[in-house]
């Protein structure tokens, strides 16, 4: 009877250490692959940001992450400050880095569609243009 208590005891003690050993390994291979993959600091969305949010409210809304070089996205911000005082443009979504030219400056938006105020004896006219043409809701 002592012989297999002392078995059992000896299997358990053996599969804890070998899954400690096995759970470290693992932890200080993905601590070198992040190593040689030269990471860099970069925001990242927490949260659903919609468009037209103050860079002051989007602050709250971000925090700093390592990513590989490989993945970081051109423009991406490591702080705020390049864009104070502006607006975001578009939706960002929950996991995407914060990038530059998701920002506008709020002076430069246009008003929404049939809110611009047309003189007496001029008319409002829609012309259908490509997408090139039109770029950021003005005419190239």
């Amino acid at each position: 009877m002592n012989r297999r208590v002392l078995g059992v005891v000896a299997a358990i003690l053996l599969a804890a250490g070998g899954t400690w050993v096995l759970v470290n390994y693992v932890a200080n291979l993905e601590d070198a692959a992040v190593e040689d993959q030269n990471p860099v600091e970069v925001l990242v969305a927490d949260a659903a940001i919609p468009r037209g949010t103050p860079v002051t409210e989007v602050a709250g809304l971000v925090s700093i992450t390592l990513v590989p070089q490989a993945v970081l996205v051109p423009g991406a911000l490591d702080s705020l400050q390049q864009v104070a005082g502006f607006e975001t443009a578009v939706d960002l979504l929950p996991g995407e880095q914060i990038v530059v030219g998701r920002f506008i400056d709020p002076a430069d938006v246009l008003p929404e569609r049939g809110l611009v105020d047309i003189p007496p004896g001029l008319l409002e006219v829609t012309v259908e243009m490509s997408p090139e043409r039109s770029v950021g809701g003005g005419l190239v």
